[in-house]
This record gives C-alpha cells, sequence and structure tokens, in this order.
C-alpha cells in the first residue's frame, strides 16, 4: 500500500474517526443496535476463518485485527468520499440502494472460477484478470486491453490481504503486481505455502482504487487455483445478486 493511503487510514484510525462514519444504526436484533462498523466488524471475523479438510483454520492477513481495522477504515473512507448518503451492508443484509462489502470471489472479476489449467514450467500467468480473459465488461469493472482490471473509483475498492492455493500440486512460487500504476516487486511465495493451507500473507493490505493485474509465476508444468483474498465495496446495482434482470 503507498504511503499516501497509509497515512490517510492511520488518520482516520488515529482520530476514531471511521468509527463515526459508520455509525449509521443498519438493523435492530432484540433491542440491540447495530451499527455499520459493528456489522463490518463481525463479517470480517467470519469471513477470516475457512474449514480446509476437517479444520477451521484463520486467514492470516485477513484475520488480523489491525488489518480489518485498516480494511474498516478503508471502506469508511469510500463511503466519505463519494457516498455519504448510503448505508454500508453485508451482502445478506443489503438493497440496490446500498454500498454492499462482501468478501472476494471469481463474480467480482468476471470470472467464474480461480482456477487456471495447463501451465508451464517456469512461465508466467495472469491470476486477475485471468490468464487469456477477453477485453470488455466484467464483473464490477471491465478488462482493459493492456489487461488490466479495472473499475471506477466513485463505484468501488477492492482490498487484497491474502493468497490461497486450493490446489494441492503448490506449483505457484512468487506473484507480483501492479496496482494504481504502482509496481509491486514479486513477493517470494514458497516458504509461506509449504504450511498446512497453502496460504500467502502480503506485507500491507493493498487498495485498488482503479485498476490491478496480479501476476504469477509457475515453477513446474501443471494447474492453479490461486485464489485472492480479501473484500470488495461496491454499488448495490453493480452486484448481480442483487440486480433482477
Amino acid at each position: 500500500m503507498n504511503e499516501d493511503w497509509i497515512r490517510k487510514i492511520n488518520d482516520l484510525i488515529a482520530t476514531k474517526e471511521y468509527k463515526e462514519i459508520l455509525s449509521e444504526t443498519v438493523i435492530e436484533v432484540r433491542g440491540k443496535r447495530l451499527d455499520e462498523f459493528t456489522l463490518l466488524k463481525e463479517e470480517l471475523q467470519r469471513w477470516s476463518v475457512v474449514r480446509y479438510g476437517n479444520r477451521d483454520i484463520t486467514i492470516s492477513g485477513l484475520g488480523n485485527p489491525h488489518v480489518q481495522e485498516m480494511i474498516i477504515a478503508a471502506i469508511a473512507d469510500f463511503k466519505e468520499q463519494n457516498h455519504s448518503g448510503r448505508f454500508i451492508k453485508p451482502l445478506h443484509l443489503a438493497t440496490i440502494d446500498d454500498l454492499v462489502v462482501m468478501p472476494l470471489r471469481p463474480e467480482v472479476f468476471g470470472l467464474s472460477k480461480y482456477y487456471i489449467s495447463g501451465l508451464s514450467a517456469n512461465s508466467q500467468v495472469n491470476i486477475i484478470p485471468q490468464e487469456g480473459q477477453a477485453a470488455g465488461t466484467a464483473g464490477i469493472g471491465e478488462v482493459t486491453s493492456d489487461g488490466y482490471f479495472q473499475i471506477d473509483p466513485k463505484v468501488a475498492r477492492i482490498i487484497y490481504t491474502d493468497f490461497i492455493e486450493y490446489n494441492p500440486a503448490g506449483i505457484i512460487t512468487a506473484i507480483k503486481a501492479n496496482i494504481d500504476d504502482r509496481s509491486i516487486f514479486p513477493f517470494e511465495m514458497r516458504y509461506q505455502m509449504k504450511s498446512e493451507i497453502p496460504m500467502f500473507t502480503l506485507p500491507s493490505i493493498e487498495i485498488q482504487r482503479i485498476k490491478s493485474k496480479w501476476v504469477a509465476k509457475a515453477e513446474f508444468n501443471g494447474d492453479t487455483e490461486l485464489t485472492p483474498v480479501g473484500v470488495v465495496v461496491t454499488l448495490g446495482e453493480k452486484v448481480p445478486n442483487l440486480v433482477i434482470s
């Protein structure tokens, strides 16, 4: 994450301003008032646990309390700067008129799955947008002709925290990115990915305002299901589940 973003988010956290921005009451349960901040905190905690085999495992980045605080501050900033009149809600409570917060999933990027097959040893492959994905409208944004996934900064924010490899072959050993014209040098993944659940936690959260490209290195022949972990906040009208065609 670039220095300007770090400074801005830290200011929101230090002054607790982000809690004030997210203080609108969303629902009341048995007389208990649940505001946007409380709901976001609960949802992030729930999203940070994955079922792997027969165990529940906490995702290292998304499950970190400080990372969660930074995510909430970034979402608060998006609301304040662009849509102060809308509620922030998780998907299961949202309407088309709200700002929707949900975990990253393939549909966000116009994909049906993250799985990519037939990679060659010592090759590079686009993870987001996916290798060979056609240019044009996709998910909450579009794929550009030069191979980026692009969003309107007034429509969405995408926040990345981790990557998980769900293919046990584990052929991906490094990943690099370009986010909003800022190059992120290759991260060596092989040592973290040797853990029980092949998981790589980014050194800091990465916030996409406009465009991004994530490129991975495959060290061996095979397939990958390298999956980005994080959250997206976007307009309700951009979420397929809320739009009736």
